[in-house]
């Protein structure tokens, strides 16, 4: 590569990043216009366009939502960090990653709710909404400005995919690096945002109850409560398939949550599931079942000690208390059974690493240098 093609090549990426850097100061525009526009408006007591009488907090949030938060916190961090990648774009991946569960938590919460409240929210205030508008002296009306955080989330995905082209063509190992994780995490951001959105649908769970960390993996499986450790134990060598009834099961860093599937939704034809358990992942046991196919079982571990009264350190038996919590699961193909052993298997083992670094933090920074 000659020297002008590689200043034509980084002049090129600079365009880009600088289009990142200027869209979001125009996405935290629009922002703006909505919390300290029509959002103050509401809450505005004396405002000239009088809210109407059945307008209360639960209206205020079916239409906004968590905007409000979506707003201060691109603003007043998100934007700032996005402005040092136009002298290091180094930066981009660690700034992505760093804030993949904020932005994953805001933007599944907001919409979610843009989906499920906002249509109904729209149709019995819009004449409201209307005058507020008029009031504002806006040309954009408050359902566009509403569905930009839902734009803005594939216009990350479109820019990084045009700011990792050329730092491809570069041929710069850390540069290349840095821009792909970035790249992943915008590119898996829209699909986890549909998944959680599925989860928040779950009857029977509540959300917010449990901390459940980032979601690893999910997907369907035929589960039965109970254990089984071999399908077959007088011939080892005949193979079957476990039978069970389906369950959409979602594995986090925390918890795997068991939730039986109920039927299908009649609007969008997806399973309709109801939540029946989980277990947590640093009480958890799993294992392949021999001579079952792509079978394998996920178990409590609900184990007591008894210790003597003088000593607490002194163990004189174990005293299992109450039967274990199990299930026993088949995954549909032989790669999905991988898939979900590798998913296990990475969560496990980050939670081993965990709970080493809290008994023993030295030997663990030791361990990580």
């Amino acid at each position: 590569m000659t020297r002008e093609e590689e200043e034509k090549i980084l002049s090129n990426r600079q365009c880009v990043l600088e289009e990142l850097v200027r869209t979001e100061h125009t996405y935290v525009k629009h922002l703006k216009m909505v919390v300290e526009g029509y959002l103050a408006l509401t809450r505005d007591p004396d405002g000239e366009v009088p809210a109407p009488d059945d307008w209360d907090t639960t209206s205020e949030y079916n239409t906004f939502s968590n905007m409000e938060s979506i707003y201060n916190w691109h603003k007043n961090v998100f934007l700032k960090e996005l402005e040092r990648c136009l002298t290091d774009v180094n930066e981009l991946g660690l700034i992505f990653e760093r804030n993949e569960r904020k932005m994953m938590s805001m933007y599944t919460r907001y919409t979610h709710n843009h989906d499920k409240q906002k249509p109904a929210a729209l149709d019995k205030f819009g004449e409201y909404f209307y005058n507020l508008a008029i009031e504002l002296d806006y040309s954009q009306q408050m359902d566009e400005l509403l569905f930009k955080p839902i734009q803005r989330i594939t216009v990350y995905h479109l820019l990084m995919d045009r700011i990792y082209g050329s730092t491809k063509k570069l041929k710069r190992p850390t540069e290349c690096e840095s821009v792909q994780r970035a790249l992943k995490v915008v590119k898996d951001l829209p699909h986890n945002i549909n998944v959680m959105m599925k989860f928040r649908d779950v009857m029977g769970y509540k959300d917010g109850n449990e901390d459940n960390g980032k979601l690893v993996y999910h997907g369907l499986l035929l589960c039965a409560e109970g254990e089984v450790k071999n399908a077959h134990k007088k011939s080892a060598k005949k193979t079957v398939y476990y039978k069970g009834e389906p369950f959409m099961v979602y594995l986090f860093e925390k918890n795997v949550l068991f939730n039986v599937v109920v039927g299908k939704n009649v609007k969008n034809n997806e399973p309709r599931c109801f939540y029946r358990n989980h277990i947590p992942v640093n009480n958890m046991l799993f294992g392949k079942v021999p001579n079952c196919i792509n079978t394998f079982t996920i178990r409590s571990m609900r184990v007591e000690f008894a210790t003597t009264s003088g000593d607490p350190d002194s163990i004189i038996g174990e005293n299992p208390k109450g039967e274990c919590l199990a299930y026993t699961c088949r995954a549909e193909t032989p790669e999905s059974f991988a898939e979900w052993i590798h998913a296990i298997e990475t969560v496990s083992a980050q939670q081993y690493d965990f709970a080493g670094a809290l008994e023993n933090p030295r030997a663990h920074q030791t361990l990580r240098s």
